[in-house]
């Protein structure tokens, strides 16, 4: 006869004599009354079912994560509910993929070379030694498409170990190799 611990005399043939149990395990369940609460009591608008069931899930949800949020120092994510629909906003596409993060004017093509062709003259240079033409469709997954791009990444040596399973060396190889050609191009443009 096994026995949990903190319920004395519940076992799996004795189940404990809660309200709460009975009534989730009931064939007709009877709905919960829903709790009291404090201060004034909001008068019901329309009717609206829906959306007085959407507040009594929504208001705990907000209630613990600002909880969460105090025990994690302010690093946990406070969802927000929103009070009305946002008005309808204007789209603006993004620049397209031909377009490097460095290249602010947009009058014309990028001053600097695509991953593909970068990572597949580099590869070429050192006989494949790196093998870096495996990292060319996950760069382009990610949506890095112009070497400046990966240049702008914070700690990149952390960051593409995780996202690409790249070494050390070769990130630190890539990026030095994409700074040298960065400083290049700029070099040349300015002349």
């Amino acid at each position: 006869m096994i026995q949990h611990a903190q319920s004395p005399g519940v076992t799996f043939a004795v189940p404990p004599r809660i309200p709460a149990f009975h009534q989730f395990h009931a064939d007709d369940p009877i709905p919960a009354r829903p709790a009291e609460r404090k201060g004034k009591a909001r008068p019901a608008v329309g009717g609206d079912d829906d959306a007085v069931l959407a507040q009594n899930l929504v208001a705990p949800m907000l209630a613990l994560g600002k909880i969460a949020n105090l025990l994690t120092g302010g690093l946990a994510p406070v969802p927000q509910v929103p009070v009305a629909a946002p008005p309808p906003t204007l789209v603006v596409p993004n620049p397209p993929a031909d377009t490097s993060v460095g290249d602010i004017s947009f009058d014309g093509p990028p001053p600097f070379p695509s991953i593909e062709e970068f990572l597949t003259n580099l590869d070429r240079k050192y006989q494949g030694q790196r093998n870096l033409l495996r990292f060319i469709p996950l760069l382009k997954e990610q949506e890095f498409f112009f070497i400046d791009d990966l240049l702008h990444v914070d700690d990149p040596v952390a960051n593409f170990e995780k996202a690409f399973g790249m070494g050390i060396g070769t990130t630190t190889f890539i990026i030095h190799n994409c700074r040298k050609e960065v400083k290049r191009i700029k070099d040349q443009l300015r002349e």
